[in-house]
């Protein structure tokens, strides 16, 4: 048992409902009541914000997985590297939500599937969101609120909170900590190459920046996360080649490929920590991040732009903002790039795992905002669990 003061804000006024269920908390208490309570989380969110046109785009092809896949807008953001998500289908909010609960839910709505929600803006990076599974203590302002811009059914919450963690997995490395992989420092932080510390990536990673780019491009190891190496063997073809890189063709071709550490491809050596779907679609992570992640296919979707769309089970769907397609019919997003499914790759081609195969994806965190989800993208290898 570890107990630890995670984040610290003032509290608001009110009369306090003390050692309650979440279940309880949500059902009964007060706008503006303070609360102290304590749950397991489930999971964590965020919230975005889907445009006008793009609503009335889906509203025409709703639920339509080929239209999703095969829309242009990947296309249009992968000419050239940008430092921003510009022209957004759904740009996210600075809102987070870790969300809580006693007991798993019977039904399926979303005040069911919610429980209660911790509102947290700006994350420490040396305080990351508990991990799911962890129980906390959290005391709070209670609110319902608009999410997802669902107003027929607002969300509780609760504002202004401390957190306390009362179990829950030990921390990884936090700022300026020692690592030799990102996978050793917490959700927010990344490996730092030069110093092999725990610190911020070098800036806010887009999904077009060239920092860790979607096809894995490197000119030298520096150009790859820590436990990566920039393998020579392998260079990113052009042209018209279902290997031929799709997007940023003009930068990447010629380089060469981030591939694991051949003497450390292992899960042993490569996930200190191994995350779920769940960790990935709730924004629980700093983008540009490389992470572990065990999931189950749910179905190998390939793409005009000769992606494979590895779409993973996700095992609880609701609590999370709208996006082009419900993760319930598509799951969450891994993506093996062409690039790295070349039968010429050496020593091997990532190979789609099949139907209902359990894997340990390894790869890049990053938020595609013509989507509205995170994704792993580009994996880097889909290893068997341990």
């Amino acid at each position: 048992m570890r107990g630890a003061l995670l984040f610290l804000a003032a509290v608001g006024c009110g009369d306090n409902l003390l050692g309650n269920t979440p279940e309880l908390v949500a059902a009964s208490a007060s706008e503006g009541q303070h609360v102290d309570v304590v749950g397991e989380v489930h999971t964590t969110t965020f919230d975005s914000i889907q445009n006008t046109p793009r609503r009335m785009l889906l509203a025409m092809h709703r639920n339509s997985v080929e239209w999703v896949i095969e829309q242009d807008d990947e296309q249009t953001r992968g000419q050239a590297f940008a430092y921003d998500d510009s022209g957004a289908k759904y740009p996210r909010t600075p809102d987070h939500y870790v969300l809580i609960r006693s007991v798993p839910p019977e039904g399926v709505t979303l005040p069911e599937a919610w429980g209660l929600g911790i509102h947290l803006t700006d994350i420490d990076p040396a305080q990351p969101m508990p991990e799911i599974g962890s129980t906390i203590k959290v005391s709070g302002t209670f609110h319902r609120i608009t999410w997802n811009q669902q107003a027929d059914q607002p969300v509780p919450i609760l504002d202004d909170a401390t957190i306390e963690i009362v179990n829950g997995p030990s921390p990884l490395a936090g700022p300026g900590q020692a690592c030799s992989l990102d996978q050793e420092c917490n959700a927010r932080l990344i490996c730092d190459r030069a110093s092999n510390t725990c610190g911020n990536p070098p800036r806010e990673i887009y999904w077009a920046d060239p920092f860790h780019d979607v096809n894995g491009a490197c000119d030298t190891d520096a150009d790859c996360p820590l436990g990566q190496t920039c393998d020579a063997r392998n260079s990113i073809e052009g042209g018209t080649s279902e290997f031929a890189a799709h997007y940023f063709a003009s930068a990447d071709v010629g380089r060469h490929l981030c591939m694991l550490d051949p003497n450390a491809a292992t899960v042993a050596a490569q996930c200190p920590r191994i995350y779920s779907m769940r960790d990935v679609i709730g924004a629980r992570f700093v983008t540009g991040k490389e992470i572990c992640v065990r999931a189950t296919l749910l179905s190998p979707v390939h793409a005009e732009d000769n992606d494979t769309h590895d779409q993973m089970i996700v095992d609880e769907p609701i609590p999370y903002p709208t996006a082009d397609i419900g993760y319930n019919l598509f799951g969450g997003t891994t993506e093996n790039g062409p690039v790295y499914k070349n039968l010429a790759l050496l020593p091997m081609p990532i190979m789609d795992p099949q139907p209902n195969q359990d894997v340990i994806a390894i790869g890049t965190v990053r938020y595609d905002p013509d989507h509205g989800w995170y994704e792993v993208h580009p994996v880097k290898a889909y290893l068997p669990p341990p």
